[in-house]
């Protein structure tokens, strides 16, 4: 689920990212031996970071495999998944709607001006005198070359946009991850790919970004082509429109919304204590991580070494208590020998981040 797919995991990551879900055994050859008499029989399944980095949190949104299950849907419970049916109604419904969107592209095109070097005889200029018949006359319309020339810049761009979703879709279907909170962001995405797509052109026409031409100069090619990239790549003209906005309206960063607070990205954490102390003989499994830029979804992930050296982390049962506080439930595991805990606070895009991992000792 390209603008992520594909994050993620269905909760939350961007498909535009396009991040490929990890396998559902991943981590398994570094997953040590385990005496069988030691291990707690009713002890909570482990979520590993697996496949990335020690210290490096799963991306925003995805899931992480339970090292324990192996089940192809990594994570995802069974009342977030779209079922079989769901999924093959949503595809038909994709595949419909590209297809009406080239029908509805070929019907328009004789109305679009193709400028001086478009050519066509005595059949083309008849066609472009006759109204546009959609649908079996069913709609029945006729439109000015400006017009055309819009009209086509929404059609192509979602064309585009019925593109990216489909990709999308089909790659988190294969991989059974297509999760219900995606439903509406495909839905939206066909609307986003037009409208930016005709953003975009009123900028191409305007001079924002490159000469502005008279309608009998137009390539209508060009066009078709502007649109359709936009709908399938919205995010980066997303990003360029915010970047020619940003060089002609340059606002003074203590005005706007940083001056109101309220600005919609999240704070970066900071860790700087953890109460109360780490020992063996801890009389309570649950801590206060102590620091900066909490919020109700901050994540805590700790891994435990007695080399110094530093572990994969794992996500452990976090409560939000203030912007400076997060309680956390440990395991027995975590704190039954002398060594190091490693500790990380994660919060998710936009903005926020991933403080540390940082150690604290065990006594």
């Amino acid at each position: 689920m390209a603008d992520d797919p594909g994050v993620p995991a269905a909760d939350g990551v961007p498909p535009e990212e396009n991040v490929d879900p990890p396998p559902a055994d991943a981590g398994a050859e570094d997953t040590p031996v385990v005496d069988p008499a030691a291990e707690e029989p009713d002890a909570p399944d482990a979520i590993v970071v697996a496949g990335a980095p020690a210290g490096m949190a799963p991306p925003v949104g995805e899931s992480p495999p339970a090292t324990t299950t192996g089940s192809p849907e990594q994570g995802l419970s069974r009342a977030d998944r779209v079922g079989m049916i769901g999924s093959s109604l949503f595809g038909l419904f994709i595949l419909g709607v590209g297809v009406a969107l080239i029908y509805v592209l070929i019907k328009i095109w004789p109305k679009v001006p193709h400028g001086p070097t478009g050519g066509g005889g005595g059949a083309a200029k008849a066609a472009n005198n006759k109204p546009v018949d959609l649908f079996w006359g069913l709609f029945n319309f006729d439109l000015l070359p400006e017009t055309a020339l819009i009209a086509l810049t929404a059609i192509m761009g979602g064309i585009g946009a019925t593109v990216f979703i489909a990709v999308s879709f089909s790659d988190y279907v294969g991989n059974r991850r297509f999760a219900k909170s995606w439903v509406w962001f495909y839905l939206v995405r066909l609307f986003v790919g037009p409208a930016l797509a005709i953003i975009f052109y009123f900028t191409l026409r305007g001079g924002f970004l490159a000469t502005s031409s008279s309608g009998s100069d137009i390539n209508a090619y060009g066009v078709a082509a502007m649109a359709g990239l936009v709908g399938l790549f919205s995010k980066q003209a997303g990003d360029k429109l915010h970047q020619v906005f940003d060089a002609l309206f340059q606002v003074d960063p203590s005005h706007g919304d940083a001056a109101r607070g309220d600005g919609v990205s999240n704070p970066a954490p900071t860790i700087s204590g953890i109460e109360p102390q780490l020992t063996t003989t801890a009389e309570t499994l649950t801590f206060t991580v102590q620091g900066t830029g909490f919020i109700e979804s901050s994540m805590v992930s700790v891994g435990r070494s007695v080399d110094g050296e530093q572990p994969t982390l794992v996500q452990r049962g976090t409560s939000f208590g203030s912007d400076t506080e997060l309680e956390v439930t440990l395991l027995i595991d975590d704190v039954a020998q002398p060594g190091q805990l490693w500790i990380a606070v994660t919060n998710p895009a936009p903005g926020g981040g991933t403080a540390g991992p940082q150690a604290f000792d065990i006594t």
